[in-house]
Parts: structure tokens; C-alpha cells; sequence
């Protein structure tokens, strides 16, 4: 009876308060072991309309934008429902957004076309540059999700995270400083990996914890070669560029 009474009011055309309704329907249908397919249809739509709502609202309309993903990700492609450029666009918008990044690793838990993981993984890249500890580790999560039809590179995605996951403090000092020396540049690795790792140590400089700021400085300052300069100007440049948006707002 909750489920119809939810989706009669999920009908309605998502607003900022409709929304609560349709996150609540969500939950319902995710404790179901069979729900029935006119109501996963209700939510298919909706997820549909969201995503123009949240480019104006943003917060909860994120959070019941992931529901409706996890509701659904048991029985529909996600990318056929809604195309990454979609996601693209709503994280140029809310790229810190923990409920957005929880949204694109279950769209990115599907089989995805190559096509699609290639610009899942574009858009997603530059949030290691986040000066905010846990989107750097969500990010490198769906990173992690994405390697097995992606040709990144999973022993170098798992020493970001160790890095990322080792806590900045005197306990747990030449830990950290253990994982990032393996950060160090190589040339044997390819420009896509050159830069996570590059983004990875800079977003350092944001840990409230000195000693380590000289080790990131000189490992940083090793991606400064002839054959990573394309990689290592693109990632500076990029890093200014927020830094000067940051200063206009």
C-alpha cells in the first residue's frame, strides 16, 4: 500500500519535494526481491527527468538520482537510460558531490561500451586534483570499477589508493611517504596513468600535514621531462585554471 501511495505521488513531474517521494519508492522497491515492472518503469522515467532539476537544485535531487540508479541497476543497462554526457555535465557542475560520485560507480558497475567507459573515465580523471580527501578516494574507486573494460593500468590505481587510504600523521608517516615514492614518474608508463599519478601527488599540497610537502614536491618535480612535458603541463595549467575560478567566486 506505501509503494502505491509513493507512486501515485512519483507520477507527478519531479520537483524539489517530489523527489523525497520518489527516493522513498526506491527503497521500498530495492528490499523487493521481484518488483514489479510497471513501477521499475516509473522510476526509469523519472531518473529520466532528473537530471535537468539537479542542474538548478543539486542535493537531494543528487541523492534521489543515485537511489534511482541503485534501484535500477539490477535490471536495466544504465547507459541506455541516460548517456554519460549527462553525468559529464552534472559533474562539471557538483564535482564534489559525494551522492553524484556514488551515482556514476553504480552506472560504471554495468557493462558499458568502450565508448562510454572512455569518457566516463576523461571526466572522471580530473577529480583526483579535488582538494577533498574522500572524492579523490570515490574517484579512484569507480576508477578500480572501470579497469576491467578499460586498459588502465590496476596495480598503479591500487597504489593511488593505498596512498590516498594512509592517513597524513606522524604514525603513519613513512607509510605514506613508502606509497608515494612508487608514484614517482616512469616513462613506461602511458600518458593516461602519467597523469593520475601526477594529479595524485599534487592534490597532496592539500593535506593539512607539512612534512611530507617536500617528498610531493620532489616527486612532482620528476614528471618535469621532455617526454611528460605534454602531461605535465596539461595537469598545471588545469590546476591554475580552478585555482583562478576559485578567486573569481
Amino acid at each position: 500500500n506505501l509503494l502505491t501511495v509513493l507512486a501515485n505521488k512519483a507520477t507527478l513531474p519531479p520537483t524539489e519535494h517530489t523527489a523525497a517521494n520518489i527516493s522513498c519508492m526506491c527503497m521500498c522497491v530495492q528490499s523487493m526481491r521481484s518488483p514489479p515492472e510497471e513501477t521499475l518503469q516509473l522510476v526509469e522515467d523519472n531518473l529520466k527527468q532528473l537530471p535537468p532539476l539537479a542542474t538548478s537544485h543539486g542535493g537531494f535531487i543528487l541523492t534521489t538520482l543515485r537511489d534511482c540508479m541503485l534501484t535500477l541497476v539490477r535490471t536495466r543497462d544504465l547507459h541506455t537510460v541516460l548517456p554519460p554526457s549527462i553525468l559529464t555535465s552534472l559533474l562539471s557542475l557538483y564535482p564534489t558531490s559525494y551522492s553524484l560520485l556514488e551515482a556514476i560507480q553504480i552506472y560504471c558497475s554495468t557493462t558499458l561500451p568502450h565508448d562510454v567507459t572512455e569518457e566516463l573515465v576523461t571526466i572522471l580523471v580530473p577529480s583526483l586534483s579535488s582538494p577533498f580527501s574522500h572524492v579523490r578516494q570515490k574517484t579512484l574507486g569507480t576508477l578500480t570499477s572501470l579497469s576491467h573494460t578499460h586498459p588502465l593500468d590496476i596495480d598503479l590505481l591500487q597504489l593511488c589508493t593505498s596512498s590516498e587510504n594512509t592517513q597524513a600523521d606522524l604514525l603513519h608517516y613513512k607509510e605514506k611517504i613508502g606509497y608515494m615514492r612508487r608514484l614517482v614518474y616512469r616513462a613506461d608508463r602511458c600518458q593516461l596513468m602519467t597523469e593520475i599519478g601526477m594529479r595524485l601527488l599534487l592534490s597532496q599540497f592539500y593535506t593539512n600535514f607539512s612534512p611530507i610537502w617536500s617528498q610531493v614536491r620532489q616527486l612532482v618535480t620528476s614528471y618535469a621531462t621532455e617526454e611528460a612535458k605534454g602531461v605535465f603541463w596539461k595537469v598545471t595549467i588545469s590546476i591554475v585554471q580552478i585555482g583562478c575560478d576559485y578567486l573569481e567566486v
